[in-house]
């Protein structure tokens, strides 16, 4: 169970800072993937700089121009594509546990701000 669980339209964020090993929840509508500690620290950390990146990539693009950035650590990789103002994020967790999973462009504005919300 999770201490902290806010969700919303196509997405789900979850951190139990006391919990033994995993210690985050992510997911949407259909899928959920549970984080250890350091997994969480880099999907709170990772995302973040994608938005940022996408952001700062649209006065760089052609109109009708999409793009992908990604990014990723030794647990888990962070992909986004589409237009710089609607895209979506893939995660894949890299360890043992091998997990994947996708938030759809309208998620992702309401994912980050819980992701500040409930930042470890």
């Amino acid at each position: 169970m999770h201490k902290y669980l806010l969700n919303g339209e196509g997405w789900r964020l979850g951190h139990s800072p006391d919990a033994e090993i995993f210690v985050g929840l992510v997911g949407a509508e259909n899928w959920a993937i549970e984080l250890n500690y350091q997994e969480f620290q880099d999907f709170c950390r990772i995302s973040r700089q994608l938005v940022e990146t996408m952001a700062t990539m649209q006065a760089e693009l052609s109109e009708g121009e999409t793009l992908t950035c990604s990014a990723q650590t030794a647990d888990i990789s962070l992909e986004a594509s589409g237009f710089s103002d609607n895209f979506t994020i893939h995660l894949q967790v890299l360890n043992d546990r091998r997990a994947e999973g996708i938030w759809t462009s309208r998620a992702i504005a309401e994912l980050l701000q819980a992701v500040e919300q409930i930042l470890p």
